[in-house]
C-alpha cells in the first residue's frame, strides 16, 4: 500500500501470466513489469522488448549434470545435453510421483540437428504414450508429473518466447517447418504460391484448367471415344478414329491412319520351307502355331515286258497336315525313311503320317495302291489324304503317274492316257498334264491341260477359284491347249506359275519330249509316233510324271514324279522303256 500523502509511482504493468508487451506499447527506455510472473521489462534504442530481470526461481532442489551419452535422469535433477557428437536418449524417472519434476536443456546447441530423445519410461508424456523428440535449437524443457501424466514447460533461447502447443490457435510468421505431419490440416486456397516436393493432390478437385503438353498433358480438353491419339509437337494431341471394321493403323511416312488392309499375297504372305531328309526343327520366339505337311513318296511307274504293251504308273504318296500348337523353344521332330513322312513335337507320339504310294507291278494291268495318310486329333485346320492309285494301259502309250494327296483332298489317279495327274481328285484323260484342281471335264479334248476351276477345264472361258491353303493359294493359273497342227508350243517348266500341267509334244520325231508340270501340275507326253526316242514332261510337286510310248524300236522315257509324285509308265513294242522314278517324300512347314 503506498504511504499516506504521497503520490504512487507505478510503471506500465499487467497481472496476466505470460503476457509480453509489445514495442508498439512502450517508448524508448520505458519499463514495463509482469507482476504474475515476475517479469521487468524495457524497451531498448532499438526498438526492441528485453527482459531487464527475472524473479521467477529455478525448481527447488535441482541439481545440474552434463551429459553426451544415454541417462537416467532423478526426480529433482537437471540435465545439460550436448548432443553435439550425436543423438542420445534421456529417460524419465520410473514410478513418478504428483510434483516430480526434471528439467533437459541444450547445452551444446545441437537439438535440432541431433534429436534429444525423452524417454517415457513408462508413463505418458502430455497424455500420449509415446517418446518425445526434443528437435529445437537451444530449448530448455521442464517435465512436471501431474500424477497421471508429464507435463511438458518449453522456454526457447535466452529471451524467453511462446513455444507451440498441441491445442489452439498459433500464428507463425517467417517461420520454417522442418518435416512437419499435417493432421487432416485446411489449408485453404491460398492466392499464389509454389507447390515444391508436394503429394497427394487430388487430379478431380485440386486441378483446373487444361494441362497443356509442355507440363506433361494432352493439352485437350477430352479425347473421343476409342480413337488413337497421336503427338503433334507442342500443340494439342490429334486423334485417329477407328473408321471402318477392319481397318489397321498404317503409316504413310509421315503419319498414321486407319486404313483398309492390302490384299494378302498368298504367295509372299508365307514362304514354305521344304525338308527331303530327317531333322529336327527348333521354334523361334514369337511363333505360336506351325503348319506342317507330311507327304509320302510316290511309287516308281512300270516298263511292259519285251514285245508286249501291258503298262501302269505309279502311285501318289499320302498328305496328312494341319496346324500344331507350339512355344517358343519347342522341337518339331520331321524323320523322313524309305518313303514315309512323320511329324512330331518334342519327340512325342506322331502328329502326321504321309505314307508312300505303291510302285507299279511290271507286265500287269493292276493298278498301283495309293499311298495313304493319318493325322492326329490335336492337329486342327487339316485332314488326312490318300493319294492317287496307278492306273494302267495296254497301247503305245504309258499312263501317266498319280498326284499325292493335298488340301483339295484324295490325290488324282493316274492319266488313262499319257497325261499325269495334277493336284485334285479324278482320273486324268488326256495327253496333257493335269492342273490345279483337274477333273473329270478337265480334259476339254484330249490335248489341253488342267486348269483351276469349278469344272476344271483349261482354257475355256472358266472362272478360277482362289485356294485358300497358304501351300496351294498360288495354283490358280489356267491350262493350255496343245495346237496338234504347228510344230512349236508353250512350255511349262517348273519355275513358271503354279498349277499349269505340261503340254502335249506333237513336234518333229526328232524333238519328242513332252513339257514338265509346273507346282501343282502333272506332267505331258511326247509324240510316240516318229522314230526318235521320246522323253515324257517331269510333274510339278505333288504330281505325277507324264508317261511315254513308241511303236519303234527306240527309246520310250516316262517321266519322274515330283515330291509325292507317282512315276509315268513306259511302254514299247521292240525298242527299249524306261520307267518314270516316283517323287521323293517330303515334309513342309509354314509358320
Amino acid at each position: 500500500m503506498a504511504e499516506t500523502g504521497f503520490t504512487p509511482i507505478q510503471l506500465y504493468r499487467t497481472a496476466t501470466a505470460s503476457a509480453v508487451p509489445t514495442a508498439g506499447n512502450m517508448n524508448d527506455g520505458e519499463l514495463a513489469i509482469n507482476t504474475n510472473d515476475g517479469k521487468l521489462f524495457f524497451k531498448n534504442s532499438s526498438g526492441a522488448v528485453t527482459v531487464l530481470a527475472d524473479v521467477t526461481p529455478a525448481p527447488a532442489g535441482v541439481s545440474y549434470v552434463a551429459k553426451t551419452a544415454n541417462f537416467t535422469v532423478s526426480n529433482l535433477q537437471g540435465v545439460l545435453a550436448n548432443t553435439s557428437g550425436g543423438a542420445f536418449t534421456v529417460t524419465l524417472p520410473a514410478s513418478p510421483t504428483l510434483g516430480d519434476q526434471v528439467i533437459i536443456a541444450d547445452a551444446g546447441g545441437a537439438f535440432g540437428t541431433n534429436n534429444c530423445i525423452v524417454g517415457r519410461n513408462g508413463s505418458t508424456i502430455e497424455g500420449t504414450a509415446a517418446d518425445l523428440n526434443l528437435d529445437i535449437n537451444g530449448v530448455s524443457v521442464q517435465f512436471v508429473y501431474s500424477g497421471t501424466t508429464w507435463e511438458v514447460y518449453a522456454q526457447v533461447g535466452g529471451n524467453g518466447g511462446n513455444a507451440v502447443t498441441l491445442t489452439g490457435t498459433q500464428t507463425l510468421t517467417n517461420k520454417t517447418l522442418t518435416a512437419p505431419v499435417l493432421t487432416a490440416p485446411v489449408l485453404g486456397t491460398p492466392a499464389s504460391g509454389t507447390l515444391t516436393n508436394t503429394t497427394g493432390l487430388p487430379l478431380t478437385t485440386g486441378v483446373t484448367g487444361t494441362l497443356p503438353v509442355a507440363n506433361g498433358g494432352t493439352g485437350a480438353t477430352s479425347l473421343t471415344a476409342n480413337s488413337v491419339v497421336l503427338g503433334n509437337g507442342t500443340s494439342a494431341v490429334q486423334v485417329v478414329a477407328p473408321s471402318t471394321s477392319g481397318n489397321i493403323l498404317t503409316s504413310n511416312g509421315t503419319t498414321w491412319a486407319s486404313s483398309a488392309p492390302a490384299a494378302p499375297d498368298p504367295v509372299a504372305a508365307l514362304t514354305p520351307v521344304v525338308y527331303t531328309a530327317t531333322t529336327n526343327f527348333t521354334v523361334p520366339a514369337g511363333v505360336t502355331s506351325v503348319r506342317a505337311y507330311a507327304v509320302g513318296g510316290g511309287g516308281d511307274g512300270g516298263v511292259p515286258p519285251s514285245g508286249s504293251y501291258y503298262n501302269t504308273s505309279g502311285a501318289g504318296g499320302g498328305m496328312a497336315f494341319g496346324d500344331i500348337a507350339v512355344s517358343a523353344g519347342d522341337i518339331i521332330n520331321m524323320v523322313i525313311s524309305s518313303k514315309v513322312a512323320t511329324v512330331a513335337k518334342n519327340s512325342g507320339s506322331t502328329l502326321l503320317t504321309g505314307n508312300p504310294g505303291a510302285n507299279a507291278v511290271d507286265g500287269t494291268l493292276s493298278s498301283a495302291a495309293a499311298g495313304t495318310a493319318v493325322k492326329d486329333s490335336s492337329v486342327t485346320n487339316g485332314n488326312a489324304y490318300s493319294g492317287g492309285a496307278g492306273s494302267s494301259m495296254n497301247a503305245t502309250s504309258g499312263p501317266g503317274g498319280a498326284g499325292a494327296g493335298s488340301p483339295l483332298g484324295v490325290g488324282c489317279r493316274g492319266g488313262n492316257k499319257d497325261g499325269a495327274g495334277g493336284i485334285g481328285n479324278t482320273t486324268w484323260n488326256s495327253y496333257c498334264g493335269g492342273g490345279a484342281g483337274s477333273g473329270t471335264t478337265g480334259g476339254g479334248t484330249d490335248y489341253v491341260s488342267g486348269g483351276a476351276g469349278p469344272d476344271q477345264k483349261g482354257r475355256d472361258n472358266v472362272i478360277y477359284p482362289y485356294f485358300t491353303d497358304p501351300l496351294i493359294a498360288g495354283c490358280t493359273q489356267p491350262g493350255e491347249r496343245a495346237n496338234t497342227t504347228q510344230g512349236w508350243y508353250y512350255s511349262y517348266p517348273h519355275y513358271t506359275p503354279t498349277g499349269v500341267g505340261g503340254e502335249f509334244d506333237n513336234r518333229a520325231a526328232s524333238r519328242s519330249h513332252g513339257n514338265a508340270g509346273s507346282f501343282g501340275g502333272g506332267g505331258g507326253s511326247p509324240n510316240g509316233a516318229g522314230s526318235a526316242d521320246v522323253f515324257a514332261g517331269n510333274g510339278g510337286m505333288l504330281c505325277g510324271g507324264g508317261g511315254a510310248g513308241v511303236n519303234a524300236s527306240n527309246t520310250a522315257n516316262g517321266g519322274d514324279g515330283g515330291y509325292g509324285g507317282g512315276g509315268g509308265g513306259a511302254s514299247d513294242q521292240s525298242g527299249t522303256a524306261t520307267r518314270g522314278l516316283g517323287g521323293a517324300a517330303c515334309i513342309v512347314l509354314i509358320y
